[in-house]
């Protein structure tokens, strides 16, 4: 409805229709909730009109009426672009500690991975060499028992040997008592 009033005004003012231009920038100066910009728009023309019907007087008044509500104006758009920007900045910062946090935990993620792959590799190379060193023992261990037949083998083979040497020694001895006996029981 202002902008209306004021386009009227406009016509008005083109024509030099003063009265006409004035009652209408009037009417838009006494509407309820018109916005700063159109009141300093009526104001501004109002100042005109009194510039140029030569009522300097009235023509200040609305000129320091239209300067401060272009003011207001002017302070509220820079309230809500300080404001956007505010929020903007807030919307980014929120958005880098978030994207910080990601990257926190993706960290976080990937040292557990490298200390449970670790912890892994670590495993299997105790495991490794555990089963080394048990095939190393039994493999000992068997050539122990390997050894230890073997021992066991010569010795029986030893001992062979002694008792077939008492043996034949043995008979050697008996067959010289036999013939010492023999000898002694014949007569003389």
């Amino acid at each position: 409805l202002p902008s209306y009033y004021i386009s009227l005004g406009e016509v008005c003012l083109a024509t030099n229709n003063l009265k006409q231009a004035e009652s209408y920038f009037i009417k838009i100066t006494t509407l309820p909730n018109v916005n700063k910009w159109s009141l300093a728009g009526a104001n501004h023309y109002l100042y005109l009109i009194n510039k140029k019907q030569h009522k300097y007087q009235q023509a200040l008044l609305y000129k320091e009426k239209s300067d401060s509500l272009l003011n207001i104006y002017n302070q509220g758009i820079k309230n809500t672009e300080l404001l956007k920007i505010q929020q903007q900045f807030k919307a980014e910062k929120l958005q880098i500690e978030k994207e910080l946090s990601e990257q926190q935990k993706k960290n976080q993620l990937f040292i557990g991975i490298i200390i449970l792959l670790s912890v892994t590799v670590l495993s299997i190379i105790i495991y490794l060499k555990y089963k080394v060193q048990v095939s190393k023992n039994e493999q000992l261990v068997k050539d122990i028992s390997e050894l230890q037949l073997f021992i066991e083998k010569k010795n029986i083979e030893k001992v062979a040997q002694v008792t077939q040497l008492f043996k034949e020694q043995f008979k050697t001895i008996n067959m010289f008592c036999d013939s010492f006996f023999a000898y002694n029981n014949l007569p003389h």
